[in-house]
């Protein structure tokens, strides 16, 4: 099975990006195969346009990295980018064409309110080679990268022993509350993720927006609440309302807030663990700071990942 880059609708849809990824699953699990276009399709695109066919190329308002495990790869990284150069299978002058459309698409919005803005624009013209550029910012590129589009693994027998891409996924209103999760997948076993994350007085190390930890427990106590301090200013109250072996849920108030999260994981048993970090937002204050937040699951799970496996006794030691 493969994901495809193009839908053909009498004419041509191209859509650059991460669409472009082309994956295989030739005995289980996905793996990369190539980024299209190969010299076939390439030839076959000519064709269509030699005959008559135009091309409507859809291309994101800004270009955001392909990131894959590296098994799926054939490295040993843990994730790793996929190279997939913007608008390379067109010629110069197309290429050029649509790179100066998508700038001032980005000059134009950067002047328009967010309400206001449409979901697409389309260059004008009639031209062979046409743009679209999409606008919309309830996308995961405001999340900063995207994962390597295949089918779910959650539906996949073998979902635990699977790797799972680094993910994120950006705020998603539900009432009064702002919803952000990530995923990424860490060097150690379950059982030392949580005890890492639940080393209440350490959390300043990894994660910088806790100042400080008042407590003498080394490790945090179940429906114990800890003060702490947010940016050196903010005085807050962290619990850990519950952990298990599958992860770990808290809460984390001050005047005006209050976020709820949770660190859950996902373990055949062995030294790498799938760790998906979600949180939600209330109260007015953060309200206001939504677009603050976008990235901020994405980077807590990464210095999670950084911290295991950086110098210095495991957590499990």
């Amino acid at each position: 099975m493969r994901m495809q880059a193009t839908t053909e609708l009498g004419h041509v849809v191209v859509h650059e990006g991460e669409a472009r990824v082309v994956w295989a699953r030739p005995c289980g699990g996905w793996q990369f195969e190539r980024v299209w276009p190969s010299s076939e399709e390439r030839r076959a695109l000519r064709r269509m346009m030699a005959d008559g066919s135009s091309v409507l190329v859809v291309l994101p308002l800004r270009d955001v990295p392909v990131v894959a495990l590296g098994a799926e790869l054939g490295t040993d990284e843990d994730v790793q980018e996929i190279d997939v150069p913007v608008l390379d299978w067109l010629p110069p002058g197309a290429r050029r064409r649509g790179l100066r459309f998508r700038a001032s698409v980005a000059a134009q919005l950067s002047r328009t309110p967010t309400l206001l803005r449409p979901a697409v624009v389309v260059s004008p013209g009639r031209a062979a080679v046409r743009f679209a550029v999409k606008t919309s910012s309830t996308t995961s590129e405001r999340a900063g990268f995207r994962r390597a589009r295949r089918p779910p693994l959650r539906a996949d027998a073998q979902r635990s022993t699977a790797a799972t891409p680094l993910a994120a996924r950006p705020g998603v209103t539900t009432g009064a509350a702002v919803t952000w999760s990530a995923t990424a997948v860490v060097r150690a076993p379950a059982a030392a993720v949580v005890a890492f994350l639940l080393q209440v007085s350490e959390l300043p190390s990894w994660n910088p927006a806790i100042s400080s930890v008042a407590t003498t427990d080394r490790v945090a106590q179940v429906r114990t609440p800890y003060d702490v301090r947010i940016r050196r200013i903010v005085s807050a109250r962290l619990t850990v309302i519950s952990t298990t072996p599958a992860g770990v849920r808290y809460h984390l108030a001050g005047r005006g807030f209050e976020e709820t999260g949770s660190w859950s994981l996902d373990s055949d048993g062995s030294a790498r663990t799938v760790v998906t970090h979600e949180f939600q937002h209330g109260g007015a204050v953060l309200a206001l700071m939504n677009g603050a937040f976008d990235r901020a699951a994405a980077w807590r799970v990464a210095r999670l990942a950084a911290s295991l496996r950086g110098p210095g006794p495991r957590p499990d030691a």
